[in-house]
């Protein structure tokens, strides 16, 4: 009988370890949108919808329509919260002067992150830096706004990421959760 009660506390104490060693949240939904949207690129801003974003650029890329642009991955299971990402690639995206591709990643249907690849990388990083003081720096990453963080990637391809920490935290915690599966 003891070792019955003892392997119960266990197996409940493995339990909460799992959970405190995620993050876990309890008002964690996995698919609920933030009241405080966090800006990220051009006045595009974290937790819009799909939706929302192809109105606001509606017209003025005509490469969010092509399907070889287009790309998703999900996972859906009774036992598990949603666990969707999509992403849209705008080959012909324009900033701060500069031509070049902006990939716009959405998870459960809400806007979490923007990547832009600038032809003339080096000299769009200077004109960004201007914009962003402190952005060329020797950390990976810094934070804008509240919840958003922005950073240069020069080893998984090069890109500057703007970045909603919420929705990255999120994700992290599904996996942690729900990836062992």
């Amino acid at each position: 009988m003891v070792a019955i009660i003892l392997g119960g506390y266990l197996a409940l104490a493995l339990l909460v370890n799992l959970l405190l060693g995620c993050g876990f949240d309890w008002s964690t939904t996995f698919s609920e949108a933030a009241k405080e949207r966090a800006p990220l690129i051009d006045g595009i801003h974290s937790y819009q919808s799909i939706k929302e974003v192809r109105e606001s650029l509606r017209g003025a890329y005509a490469s969010w329509y092509g399907p070889e642009a287009y790309g998703e991955e999900k996972w859906e299971s009774a036992r598990k919260p949603p666990f969707r990402v999509q992403w849209v690639s705008l080959l012909d995206y324009s900033h701060v002067g500069f031509s070049g591709e902006l990939t716009l990643w959405f998870y459960n249907n809400r806007l979490a992150e923007t990547r832009f690849t600038a032809g003339n990388f080096g000299a769009f990083v200077e004109a960004l830096a201007k914009q962003l003081p402190g952005l060329v720096t020797d950390k990976k990453e810094d934070r804008i706004a509240p919840y958003a963080r922005v950073s240069v990637s020069k080893e998984s391809g090069v890109f500057v990421g703007w970045q909603d920490a919420r929705l990255a935290k999120e994700g992290s915690l599904w996996t942690c959760l729900y990836s062992s599966d």
